[in-house]
């Protein structure tokens, strides 16, 4: 009786795990593993990973911000300076680049925008940095 006992508990408690590992909704990019045909869907253990995962510098801010839907890039990704300011920010449709793409300097500053449609380049701005210093 007692092996029945413990051969349940331990049911429940790998249940348990596998629904908590399915309905993370973020985690560290390190815990992500690469799958398919070209290497580039996301999965959390063995499920399809959705939700944002994060990686970070040394000093602990945060270094990437990524979103995924179903194990694919979807959504608004981002890229910091290690002074946490926003590097990159480019939005995903199923893992392409789909819309603006934005670039900024260390200071913040826009320094190009880029659109894209389906992962090719529309068109590309680059943007001239504006000194405060300037601005009368």
């Amino acid at each position: 009786m007692k092996t029945l006992y413990l051969f349940f508990a331990c049911f429940v408690i790998s249940m348990a795990a596998h629904c908590q590992e399915a309905n993370v909704d973020s985690c560290n990019c390190d815990q992500i593993n690469w799958k398919g045909k070209d290497g580039r869907s996301a999965y959390l253990g063995s499920e399809p990973f959705t939700g944002k995962c994060y990686s970070f510098f040394e000093n602990g801010t945060v270094r990437e911000e990524r979103s995924y839907l179903n194990a694919q890039l979807e959504g608004e990704s981002k890229s910091f300076y290690p002074n946490g300011k926003l590097k990159e920010l480019t939005t995903y449709t199923v893992n392409l680049k789909n819309g603006d793409y934005f670039s900024y300097d260390e200071k913040g500053q826009l320094i190009r925008r880029t659109t894209y449609l389906n992962g090719q380049k529309q068109t590309e701005i680059e943007v001239a940095p504006v000194e405060l210093n300037q601005a009368k």
